[in-house]
């Protein structure tokens, strides 16, 4: 009886000798939810339009926008995708890191089908009751622009570029007042393309 219970123990111990490294394999080979963030950016040669860079991202809604890829890089911290696809990423200047300038884009679905008129007309009222002070908003047929300066950083201009349709793609940029002259240029060209892909 005695030999009958040691050779079951033994078959279990020679088992689970066997079972250990296939399920540690498997647990460690298994991927994370996420991909390497480096998956997230077109790596294809960018496509250049008056000194601005074409960049797309791969996962997520995908969205093209010209942006000055020179001058910015990409914040890895910051890429967001949640499990419906909506996106969000931040870009900061690669020389002048202790700034606040920043350029953020987003994409997400428009999920009640709003007109731009209500993106506008929301996004203008919340920046009015913040104190933001607007000096520039355009309401076109494809896109919205409001622009302004911040109440608490008064050497700092914004923008906000919006284009709606089934899905809506944010621009959002914070750079210095002194550099307005170049981006009023760039942003000419960056809401001419827009930020959908064809």
């Amino acid at each position: 009886m005695r030999k009958i219970i040691l050779k079951k123990h033994y078959v279990f111990f020679k088992l689970f000798v066997w079972l250990i490294p296939f399920l540690l394999c498997y647990c460690t080979s298994k991927q994370a939810n996420d991909p390497p963030k480096k998956e997230w950016v077109n790596t294809q040669k960018a496509q250049k339009l008056n000194n601005l860079s074409l960049f797309s991202n791969t996962k997520g809604y995908i969205f093209c926008v010209y942006l000055p890829l020179d001058e910015y890089k990409i914040d890895n911290n910051s890429i967001f995708a949640s499990y419906n696809k909506n996106v969000e990423m931040d870009f900061l200047p690669i020389k002048n890191a202790d700034t606040d300038e920043k350029i953020t884009l987003q994409c997400f679905k428009n999920e009640n089908n709003h007109a731009l008129i209500y993106f506008y007309n929301k996004e203008k009222s919340t920046l009015e009751k913040e104190s933001f002070r607007i000096e520039n908003n355009q309401l076109e047929s494809d896109y919205y622009r409001i622009e302004g300066i911040h109440p608490n950083q008064s050497n700092y201009k914004f923008v906000s570029l919006v284009w709606v349709k089934n899905l809506v793609y944010r621009f959002d940029l914070v750079y210095l007042k002194k550099d307005s002259a170049i981006w009023n240029e760039r942003l000419k060209t960056i809401a001419e393309e827009g930020m959908k892909c064809n």
